[in-house]
């Protein structure tokens, strides 16, 4: 690679590489111009070494992970890229990354994208991230999920205390239990959550075994009432009509988020919106849409928007 003029190429994503003395090269001669780099289900052998410049534009890393395999022999590689990349406002990090710890980035990040599981003192220590204000997090199948449905409220509000927005890809079953989340995070304005329903969404309400209740006392009396001003939901689904699954989904809206007294959504929620979608399959020819939206009027109402 020593023999080609620096390039400005901007943007590299490695998938299932396995041999770092190929692709080191390659790397320490894009490290210049690289904003973007992504490592994606690669599996480097020893012995291994990271030789390699800084990298003064790089702004995301994304790292993806296979459950049965490291990406490097070593631990804390990944956190010697971010050190290289100091400059790293965006990181996504998912798969099977235990251990892996990112702090290096803890003074620049500003948006992060993991799975669920993963937010521990393992992987982001034990101070604030202080400039993060976007938190993405994945529902990951690896977690004790039976014991604890979701991560704790006060590790996000301890890690991540500036967040003013929060996207939460779960199953339907833990949909109450997101809206706790969300509404025990401070400065959280803007909610998310992405719903996947495999079975119905009636027959996954019989046989889930997350718990469905949560009672309004769990909610910390500390949190801000206010905070939360608008609720983006997306319904995934499979087996049931569109239109099924919008009317099921508009009355837990309507029966649990909007209520002023108990509602999971708060005084201050004034826009919720609602897209349902089922994905193109061998029984749907394309994917299908339907989407609704409701705004709250001066006096309180909720009204629908055509």
């Amino acid at each position: 690679m020593s023999t080609f003029p620096p390039t400005k190429l901007r943007k590299l994503t490695l998938t299932r590489m396995s041999s770092w003395e190929t692709v080191e090269p390659l790397i320490a001669h894009l490290a210049a111009s690289l904003e973007s780099l992504g490592l994606q289900m690669c599996r480097f052998l020893p012995p291994i070494q990271l030789q390699l410049p800084p990298f003064p534009y790089l702004h995301e890393l994304s790292h993806h992970q296979e459950r049965i395999s490291n990406t490097f022999p070593d631990k804390g590689q990944l956190n010697e890229l971010l050190r290289l990349g100091s400059q790293v406002t965006r990181l996504h990090v998912t798969g099977h990354t235990r251990n892996e710890s990112v702090i290096a980035c803890h003074e620049s990040l500003q948006y992060l994208y993991t799975s669920i599981w993963m937010l521990s003192e393992d992987i982001f220590g034990t101070e604030p991230f202080p400039r993060l204000i976007h938190l993405s997090l994945i529902f990951s199948e690896y977690a004790d999920t039976r014991n604890h449905p979701l991560t704790p409220s006060s590790f996000i509000r301890d890690h991540f205390p500036t967040i003013t927005s929060l996207h939460l890809s779960i199953p339907w079953g833990l949909r109450n239990h997101a809206m706790v989340m969300a509404r025990s995070q401070h400065n959280v304005q803007a909610l998310k959550l992405v719903m996947y329903i495999q079975n119905g969404m009636e027959d996954e309400a019989m046989t889930s075994w997350f718990p469905q209740d949560v009672p309004n006392d769990q909610l910390p009396q500390t949190m801000s009432p206010a905070a939360l001003q608008t609720l983006k939901l997306e319904v995934v689904q499979f087996d049931d009509e569109l239109e099924q699954s919008a009317t099921r989904c508009s009355r837990w809206v309507f029966d649990d988020i909007v209520p002023s007294v108990k509602g999971f959504g708060g005084a201050g929620l004034k826009n919720i919106g609602l897209l349902v979608s089922q994905p193109k399959s061998k029984s749907v020819a394309r994917e299908q849409l339907l989407s609704r939206q409701w705004v709250k009027a001066p006096n309180g109402d909720w009204l629908r928007l055509e």
